[in-house]
């Protein structure tokens, strides 16, 4: 019983992008980019990761975190293992399984590409507005840290239009 509440307490909520304010859908990211030139951050995990769960309970109690990624990026979310295709940057996105009920998204495969094996989930990658590649990190990070990444190394100001 105890095992039971434990994990359901570390279930994110169910909840659509359009609910969380600083999230955005990735079908909204093309007109979006156009409407406003912000640097993209993408949280890339999986239902069954616990630090994924861990990572999405983190933000929801950052305010900081929150209004910054709101504010100044367009932030979101992909799972891993999802069946539904994704339009991003100009190109097609399908589950690839490599098995009996198992696989990954081919758009986790690519955005994963630049960080020649240096992946896990949760896993972080930034991107320019025009969706070229800044860098990636991979495990859970703390608000701290996702605070300094969004402030220092990709600098949202150098990308306003």
């Amino acid at each position: 019983m105890l095992l039971l509440l434990i994990t359901s307490s570390l279930l994110p909520e169910i909840c659509p992008a359009q609910d969380r304010p600083y999230r955005i859908s990735f079908p909204a990211l093309a007109d979006s980019l156009k409407a406003r030139s912000k640097p993209v951050i993408v949280q890339v995990g999986t239902s069954w990761c616990v630090y994924c769960r861990l990572q999405s309970r983190q933000i929801e109690k950052s305010r900081a975190l929150k209004q910054l990624l709101k504010d100044n990026f367009y932030f979101l979310v992909l799972d891993a293992e999802s069946r539904e295709g994704i339009l991003f940057n100009h190109h097609y996105y399908r589950f690839a399984a490599t098995g009996n009920g198992t696989g990954t998204h081919e758009l986790a495969l690519q955005l994963a590409r630049p960080l020649k094996g240096r992946t896990g989930y949760p896993m972080w990658i930034l991107l320019t507005p025009d969706l070229d590649f800044i860098d990636g990190y991979s495990g859970y990070l703390s608000s701290k840290d996702l605070i300094y990444i969004c402030n220092q190394k990709v600098n949202a100001e150098n990308f306003k239009k």
